[in-house]
């Protein structure tokens, strides 16, 4: 049957309402046959809203899915029986199968964030369309690599970062880039304030080596509007933030959260343009805001879901010219059933897209270019951080290093020249030589009597601050050991060699931990080894030439000191910026 353009509702043509219906008198309620079938890979909270949004939109529908979540499949299925009663997904039993079946037109990725470049990789083998879900990636390396496989993809391959399809951000960009509403933009300002992250099966968006850290996860799509409305590239990036509230005592499988919950990004383009993302993840509210100004006039934008019975608008526009031309206040909307579909009716326009794309219909949709430009700084920012951690964890090694050497290789020394031979037999009963293995045997012993206990404080407190505190101890206990006499100097040496072990274990968890969101763990670990043999080497003959100039008791204080120095930068640089800044 010819359609005309009246207004059809899909919502109404899927309704069980109408099923009373005979297929030949559904005219408005006609449903469009399906031409293309996709598999969703990963049926999260993601995969089922674009479950129900390729349902909706009509065009296409879900043929199969793969997770390797037997409850996320079955929530999968479910979602497809909301609108055929008897849809029965297939259900793959491997990610190979799902992404070559030859029945699908189309594969929809909504995996976690670090898992997307090993799906992608096989997914690309397979020829068919492909939507993957934001962010592309979790580092540049992966996200360089992702975009030069789409480049020369014979199919689409396109990002879903949908934000773009939000109703007051489609207005923004029709007002301000094709209408030049307010001239040339010259400022940008973006700001979220809502929830924290929600659960997710395994809750891989607590930690930053998993998700790419909340800038990632995130915001790359108020980045990604940010390099739109800009026009340009980003030339610089100014970035502070940390963990104030959310997740501070979040562990999984052993391992505390470590994503940040606030942030403040400034970012300069190459064309002079000024932009600046504020966010705060302890509001109760979802509200985001876009504000631009330009030489002829500001817009502002907002959304906005605080679940007070107070009626007032969700979204809201406003452009404000002055004389130059009218100005406008206005509430963007989409009908009410596409809204509720997910993300304010964006995932439905992006679905729309997708397969606009697919028939070869113009698009806005966000190629594998722009998604890569929408992680790249963010994740650089992530590189750099790493890198500086890198260099911070690997001097306080060397210096760790070096302090035990110097203590290891002149303990019988100190013990001779504090005590005196003699006095050490009348104290003790035995000789300089028995004292000092004792106290060398409490160093080697204390790695397997208070290295566990000590790492799992530092797992629980913090590993850098349990650093920084065994430092300290250390620096006291060789105080101690320059200033007392008899069994008080022994014990405060004693003390010292506790205090280095419990080192030991709480700089190597920080060297394991900085390896492995760095991305080249084996790099990483690698360099700490050789760091620390380097200050092992050194520490002895340090001792023995140092010594000469400044004496033994200046020598342990001033290596103290500059072990806590060390350990007291490392601990600026993750209050300064944390793992996923």
């Amino acid at each position: 049957m010819h359609h005309g353009k009246e207004f059809r509702n899909r919502v109404f043509s899927l309704s069980p309402l109408f099923s009373y219906l005979p297929e030949g008198d559904r005219y408005l309620f006609a449903p469009e046959k399906p031409k293309y079938r996709f598999n969703v890979i990963g049926s999260g909270l993601n995969g089922m809203e674009h479950i129900r949004v390729t349902q909706m939109e009509g065009r296409a529908t879900i043929h199969g899915v793969f997770d390797t979540s037997a409850r996320s499949v079955a929530a999968a299925q479910a979602a497809a029986r909301q609108f055929a009663a008897d849809a029965t997904l297939v259900a793959y039993d491997s990610l190979e199968a799902a992404c070559n079946d030859p029945a699908v037109d189309g594969l929809i990725i909504c995996t976690p964030n670090y898992t997307h470049i090993d799906i992608v990789r096989v997914a690309v083998r397979s020829g068919k369309h492909i939507l993957l879900e934001k962010p592309m990636a979790t580092t540049i390396a992966d996200a360089y690599e992702i975009a030069r496989l789409a480049a020369s993809y014979p199919a689409v391959f396109q990002i879903g970062l949908q934000y773009r399809y939000k109703p007051i951000y489609v207005e923004a960009i029709h007002a301000a880039l094709e209408r030049k509403a307010i001239g040339e933009i010259k400022t940008i300002t973006i700001m979220e304030h809502r929830f924290p992250f929600l659960d997710k099966v395994g809750q891989w968006n607590k930690f930053s080596k998993y998700s790419g850290g909340t800038l990632v996860e995130k915001c790359c799509h108020y980045f990604d509007l940010m390099n739109l409305f800009a026009g340009a590239r980003p030339v610089s990036v100014f970035a502070t933030g940390s963990q104030a509230v959310n997740f501070l005592d979040f562990e999984y499988a052993g391992e505390k959260s470590d994503i940040l919950d606030n942030a403040f990004v400034i970012v300069t383009y190459a064309n002079g343009v000024r932009a600046n993302f504020n966010l705060c993840m302890f509001s109760p509210m979802f509200y985001e805001e876009l504000v631009l100004c330009g030489d002829e006039g500001r817009l502002k934008a907002f959304e906005n879901d605080d679940y007070l019975p107070a009626s007032r608008p969700s979204t809201h526009l406003e452009i404000l010219c002055g004389d130059h031309r009218p100005s406008v206040i206005s509430q963007p909307c989409y009908p009410q059933f596409i809204q509720q579909s997910g993300h304010y009716g964006a995932t439905y326009y992006e679905q729309v897209e997708f397969i606009n794309r697919i028939e070869g219909k113009p698009a806005r949709a966000a190629s594998a270019l722009e998604g890569f430009w929408s992680v790249h700084w963010l994740t650089g920012l992530q590189e750099m951080w790493h890198l500086r951690q890198g260099r911070r964890i690997l001097l306080a090694g060397f210096v760790y290093a070096v302090m035990e050497g110097v203590l290891i290789s002149t303990a019988s020394l100190v013990l001779a020249g504090r005590l005196g031979a003699d006095g050490v037999r009348a104290a003790f009963g035995v000789g300089v030589g028995t004292v000092a293995g004792l106290v060398l045997a409490v160093r080697w012993t204390s790695d397997i009597l208070f290295g566990p206990a000590i790492g799992a404080l530092a797992d629980r407190l913090g590993h850098v601050r349990v650093a920084v505190a065994l430092a300290t101890v250390m620096l006291g206990g060789v105080v101690g050991v320059t200033q007392l006499a008899g069994a008080w100097l022994v014990l405060c040496l004693m003390l010292v060699f506790v205090s280095s072990a419990g080192l030991t274990v709480t700089l190597a968890a920080i060297a394991s931990g900085v390896a492995l969101a760095a991305g080249h763990p084996h790099h990483v670990v690698g360099a700490y080894t050789t760091a620390g043999d380097a200050g092992s080497a050194l520490g002895p003959t340090l001792a023995y030439s140092a010594a000469a100039l400044i004496g033994i008791a200046g020598l342990y204080v001033a290596a103290a000191l500059a072990l806590l120095a060390a350990t007291l930068w490392l601990a600026a640089d993750r209050r300064q910026m944390a793992p996923d800044g």
